[in-house]
């Protein structure tokens, strides 16, 4: 619930210029004939919109769920995020409802009028966006390798409530080695999911030597999630991470936390809180943002786990650093719920924005390897016990939105925001000294 709530007064305090915009002039004025449509408003809508959405990726560590720019997902708009990510394709779709409200308020007999100019300017706009999206999304600024890579992803489907019980962890070590078993001659590289290893790291290196030295005879790589105790100074910051063996080295701590579920955001209030409800709390420890890529075979990726790969910029920096996107995830969570399909979505985002394939390894669902233009080349079902086969290429080059974009198009909102609030604060002064 106070999750909930602080997602809500995010939006809350985006919202306010737009709502402090309105009440110092109205967007529209009174219905009649001659009826003026504000387009500084619709722009503003727009730019509030997009702000909202960027606000929310990283205020109190960020959820960046469900923006409305995901809905154009292998659609007409979809060729606008290398340029400017789903910000910018969020961005012509706030203008887009706007301008079609705009324009159906004033009336069809009305847009000839010359006071309706600039709307109509503003139409023929959005409409050569919606028009060159598709032919945009032809364009390519990353290159692909000659030839292609074997992957495997391997997924157990182990019911979330038996996956953590001691008891089983042998049985599930032993059901993850055998399902490899048949992927290892095929492959250069398997996956396995989120935590697929429920045991720390270092009481688990026999297990992940083992591994190591199946994975060397077969000349492949494995990537596995798994807990990770980091043994520093005070032993005590527990890591949500992905480890290599095999033809591969390196670990990977994950950088941003699930909110209430791996720490508690203002712990030093919200803690009490929860203490004060007898609430279950925990606290993992995060990854640093400079960590080195894993190197894999004779090529690189940093991966994603979970729900990393909903952050747009978190998956472009990954992207400087990658020649393909890896992401590990467990959405037994979700449940039989859509939020497996969203998440999925928005990993398929994430191959459009920065040009690379995206490998998507899950415990019950959905595991999938998108290419770079964000097509499912091949998925598993839920709740089915499966190991998918299939290629997948490494890329070089940068996108638009990779090199640059993440903070150029927040940025270009902001200003925008607040030259629209200047104009209508100078505006509102004028017309008061005027009626003076």
């Amino acid at each position: 619930v106070l999750f909930c709530l602080g997602l809500a007064l995010v939006n809350a305090v985006a919202w306010l210029p737009f709502a402090l915009a309105r009440r110092a002039k109205p967007a529209i004025a009174p219905a009649s004939s001659t009826a003026k449509v504000e387009l500084g408003t619709i722009i503003l809508f727009a730019s509030v919109g997009t702000f909202a959405e960027w606000l929310r990726s990283w205020l109190l560590s960020g959820f960046p769920w469900l923006y409305i720019g995901y809905s154009q997902t292998n659609a007409a708009l979809d060729g606008w995020a290398p340029l400017g990510g789903v910000y910018a394709i969020s961005f012509i779709i706030y203008a887009s409802g706007a301008t079609l409200f705009a324009l159906s308020h004033a009336g069809l007999r009305n847009l000839r009028r010359p006071s309706h100019g600039r709307l109509l300017l503003l139409a023929t706009a959005l409409l050569a966006c919606w028009i060159a999206g598709p032919q945009l999304a032809k364009l390519s600024y990353t290159q692909s390798s000659t030839a292609p890579r074997q992957v495997s992803l391997i997924q157990a489907n182990i019911s979330q409530h038996e996956k953590w019980r001691p008891g089983n962890l042998a049985a599930s070590l032993k059901l993850y080695a055998q399902m490899s078993s048949e992927a290892w001659p095929r492959s250069e590289l398997v996956i396995w999911p989120e935590a697929a290893i429920a045991n720390e790291y270092h009481a688990s290196e026999a297990f992940l030597q083992r591994m190591d030295n199946i994975a060397q005879s077969y000349n492949s790589a494995l990537l596995t999630g798994i807990p990770f105790r980091d043994l520093g100074a005070t032993g005590t910051a527990m890591h949500n991470s992905v480890t290599a063996v095999g033809h591969a080295s390196g670990t990977y701590h994950k950088q941003r936390l699930v909110p209430f579920g791996e720490y508690i955001p203002l712990e030093r209030w919200v803690g009490k809180l929860m203490a004060v409800f007898d609430l279950p709390m925990t606290s993992m420890g995060a990854g640093a943002a400079d960590q080195a890529p894993i190197k894999v075979q004779d090529w690189q990726t940093q991966p994603l786990i979970c729900y990393e790969v909903v952050y747009p910029s978190l998956a472009a920096a990954a992207a400087r650093r990658s020649d393909v996107l890896v992401t590990v995830s467990n959405d037994a969570w979700f449940g039989a719920s859509l939020g497996p399909l969203q998440h999925l979505q928005m990993a398929q985002m994430r191959a459009i924005e920065t040009g690379r394939y995206v490998l998507r390894a899950t415990g019950n669902g959905i595991s999938a390897v998108i290419d770079a233009r964000g097509t499912l080349l091949a998925k598993t079902d839920q709740f089915e016990r499966s190991t998918l086969h299939s290629e997948f290429y490494t890329s070089t080059g940068l996108t638009p939105w990779t090199r640059a974009g993440y903070w150029l198009i927040p940025l270009a909102n902001l200003l925008l925001l607040l030259a629209l609030l200047l104009r209508n604060y100078w505006q509102r002064r004028r017309d008061g000294a005027d009626a003076a």
